[in-house]
C-alpha cells in the first residue's frame, strides 16, 4: 500500500508516478489512462527492479540516475496489478517531510491551473511553468534542444536567478513593516516561510535550496548586524546540502549549482574593486563578468556530463536572463492579481508576448556557425580543469600572482597530458554497450546491433566521445558478427525464446544480457560454443557466480561489463 507523491507524468502509452513506502522512495510506471494525484494511496502488486547502485557501462545509466536521486526501484504495472486505496495521505499516515512534499505538489498544480486559466498556451505556456515552478513535462523537445543549443538552458531550471527576483521583489514589497527592529524580524520570517515554501513547490532541486540558504543567512546576518563572506555562507549550505542528502553531490544540478557559484563568489572582489562609475556601464561589467564566471566553472562539468557546450552562452544570457527576469515578475503579478480575470488576461497577454520574443531569439541563435560545440572530458579531465580555473581566477586579487600562475599552467599541462594519454589509450578497443558490440580504432568505429535505432543511438555518444571520424554499421538480426577475425554473438531475448538450435552455436564471444541471466548455465553452455563469454550488468550475483563456476570447469573466461 504505497502512497503517491506525485501526480503522474505521461510519457508514451505509460505514466511514471513516484511513491512512498516504509522510508523509501519507488518508480511506478502504470498505463497512460490511469488518473492519481499525489497523496493517494494505491496497493500494487508486481516485480520490483533495484536501481544501481554504482553506473553501469559507459552510456547515461538510468538506473543509477534513479538511485542518486533517492529512487530505490521501479515497477511496471498494469491495470489489473494496481488499485486506489480509501486513504489518503494525512500528517499521522505519512512522514512530515512527506506530507510537506504532497501539499507542495497540491500548490504546484493550484499555481499551473492559474497559468492555464488566464488564457496562456503552447510553447508559451510550457516555457512559463519550467521558468517559474520548475515543472518541464510539457516543454517540446526541439524547443528545449533550441534551449540547450543556445547555452541557456539554466533558464529553465529554477536556480539562484529566479530566486533572488523572488526575494528583491518580496523584499520591496515587505518595506511596508519599516527599518525598525521588530519590523525587520517580521520581514525576515515572512521572506523565511515564503522562500521555502517556494523550494518545496519548485520540488526541492539543489540550486533552489543553496539559493534559499544563502539568502536567509545573508538576511539573518543582516538581522543581527553581522558580515558575512560569500564563500563560507556557500560552504555552509552545502554541508546542510549533503548531511540531509549525501547523494546529492552525484546530481548535476548540485554539481553545476555549486560550481557556478563559487566563480562568481571568487571573481566579485576583483569586479567591485574596478567597476565603472556609469550605471548602464556597471550593470554590464558584472553581468559579464559574472557570465565569464559562471561559464569557467560550467563548462568542464557541461563537457562531461552533456559532450557540449554552448560557444554563444555569454551573448544569449545577456538577452535572455533579463526577460527571464521580467517573466518571473509578470507572474508573481500574474498570482497576485489571478482573482480578476482582466487584469489576469492582461498579465497573461504580456507574459505570452515576452516570452514568444524570447523562444524566438533563442531558436535563432542556435542556427548560428559553431553555435554549439561537441566534445566530452573524462572525470579526471574536468577536475583538472576546474582546478585550473580556480587558479586562475584567484590570480585576480592575489599577492603572489607569479606563483599562481605557474601552478595554475602546471595543472592545465596535467590536463593535456591525462587528454592525449585517453586518446592514444582508447585508440584501438572492442566496447559493449546498449547491445552493441562496438570496435574502435583511431578515428573509425564499427558498430555491430540488431537495429538501426540502437546503432544510431550508440554512435551519436561515441562519437563525440572518442572523437570519431567515420562510422560503419552492420545490422544484423539474429546472428553473429565477425570483428577483427573473431567471431562475436550477442544473445538477446528473441534469439534465446523463440529460435531454435539444431546443432550449438561456434562463436569466440558470446555476449549474455537479459535473458541469458534466467537460463540456466547447462542451457546456455548446450546453445552456444564460445571461448569468451562477455556478461551484462543484467545477470544478478547468484546467477553470476554460478556462471563463474561452470565456466571454471569447461575452461571458459568471462568477463563482465
Amino acid at each position: 500500500n504505497m502512497c503517491l507523491l506525485t501526480s503522474g507524468k505521461q510519457s508514451g502509452a505509460r505514466t511514471s508516478y513516484s511513491a512512498y513506502y516504509d522510508g523509501h522512495e519507488y518508480i511506478i510506471n502504470m498505463p497512460a489512462d490511469s488518473i492519481f494525484r499525489a497523496g493517494d494511496f494505491v496497493w500494487v502488486k508486481g516485480t520490483w527492479n533495484a536501481t544501481h547502485t554504482a553506473p553501469k557501462g559507459e552510456m547515461f545509466d538510468y538506473q543509477h540516475y534513479l538511485f542518486t536521486n533517492g529512487v530505490s526501484a521501479t515497477c511496471y504495472v498494469n491495470g489489473q496489478q494496481m488499485m486506489r486505496s480509501a486513504r489518503r495521505a494525512t500528517l499521522g499516515t505519512v512522514p512530515l517531510l512527506v506530507y510537506a512534499k504532497i501539499r507542495a505538489c497540491h500548490a504546484r498544480e493550484a499555481l499551473l491551473a492559474i497559468f492555464a486559466r488566464s488564457g496562456m498556451s503552447g510553447n508559451e505556456l510550457a516555457v512559463v511553468q519550467a521558468l517559474t515552478l520548475g515543472y518541464r513535462n510539457d516543454i517540446d523537445s526541439s524547443l528545449r534542444e533550441s534551449y540547450v543549443r543556445s547555452g541557456v538552458m539554466h533558464v529553465l531550471a529554477v536556480s539562484g536567478l529566479h530566486v533572488g527576483v523572488i526575494y528583491l521583489v518580496l523584499s520591496w514589497l515587505l518595506t511596508i513593516f519599516g527599518g525598525y527592529r521588530v519590523g525587520s524580524i517580521v520581514r525576515f520570517i515572512i521572506l523565511a516561510v515564503i522562500l521555502c515554501a517556494y523550494a518545496f513547490v519548485t520540488g526541492l532541486p539543489a540550486s533552489v535550496i543553496r539559493a534559499v540558504l544563502m539568502l536567509l543567512f545573508i538576511s539573518f546576518g543582516n538581522l543581527i548586524e553581522r558580515g558575512g563572506n560569500s564563500l563560507n555562507t556557500l560552504c555552509l549550505t552545502a554541508f546542510i546540502v549533503l548531511m540531509a542528502d549525501p547523494l546529492a553531490l552525484y546530481t548535476v544540478s548540485f554539481q553545476l549549482s555549486y560550481c557556478a557559484t563559487a566563480a562568481i563568489c571568487l571573481a566579485m572582489p576583483w569586479l567591485s574593486e574596478h567597476e565603472p562609475d556609469n550605471t548602464i556601464m556597471r550593470w554590464l561589467w558584472y553581468s559579464i563578468g559574472m557570465s565569464i564566471a559562471a561559464n569557467m566553472a560550467s563548462i568542464p562539468l557541461t563537457l562531461h556530463h552533456f559532450s557540449g557546450f554552448s560557444a554563444i552562452s555569454l551573448l544569449t544570457s545577456l538577452i535572455v536572463i533579463p526577460l527571464a527576469e521580467a517573466v518571473v515578475i509578470l507572474s508573481i503579478l500574474l498570482f497576485c492579481l489571478c482573482w480578476s480575470s482582466i487584469m489576469a488576461h492582461g498579465c497573461a497577454t504580456a507574459l505570452t508576448a515576452l516570452l514568444g520574443f524570447q523562444n524566438s531569439i533563442v531558436s535563432m541563435v542556435e542556427h548560428w556557425s559553431l553555435a554549439y560545440i561537441d566534445s566530452w572530458l573524462s572525470l579526471t579531465e574536468c577536475v583538472l580543469m576546474l582546478i585550473a580555473f580556480a587558479y586562475l581566477l584567484t590570480i585576480l586579487y592575489s599577492r603572489n600572482r607569479y606563483k599562481t600562475f605557474i601552478i595554475s599552467c602546471c595543472v592545465l599541462v596535467l590536463f593535456l597530458a591525462c587528454r592525449c594519454r585517453r586518446v592514444m589509450r582508447h585508440s584501438e578497443r572492442v566496447i559493449i554497450e546498449n547491445r552493441c558490440v562496438v570496435a574502435i580504432k583511431g578515428e573509425r568505429m564499427l558498430i555491430c546491433a540488431e537495429d538501426s535505432m540502437r546503432a544510431n543511438k550508440v554512435a551519436d555518444y561515441f562519437t563525440t566521445k572518442y572523437n570519431i571520424r567515420h562510422i560503419t554499421y552492420r545490422i544484423a538480426r539474429n546472428s553473429g558478427f565477425e570483428i577483427n577475425g573473431t567471431r562475436w554473438v550477442v544473445a538477446n531475448d528473441s534469439m534465446l525464446r523463440y529460435m531454435r538450435f539444431a546443432e550449438p552455436w561456434q562463436c569466440d564471444n558470446l555476449v549474455a544480457g537479459r535473458q541469458a541471466a534466467r537460463m540456466k548455465c547447462e542451457e546456455l553452455m548446450n546453445i552456444f560454443r564460445t571461448d569468451t563469454i562477455r556478461i551484462m550488468p543484467s545477470f544478478s550475483a547468484y546467477r553470476r557466480d554460478e556462471l563463474e563456476r561452470t565456466c571454471a570447469e569447461k575452461g571458459i573466461a568471462i568477463l563482465e561489463h
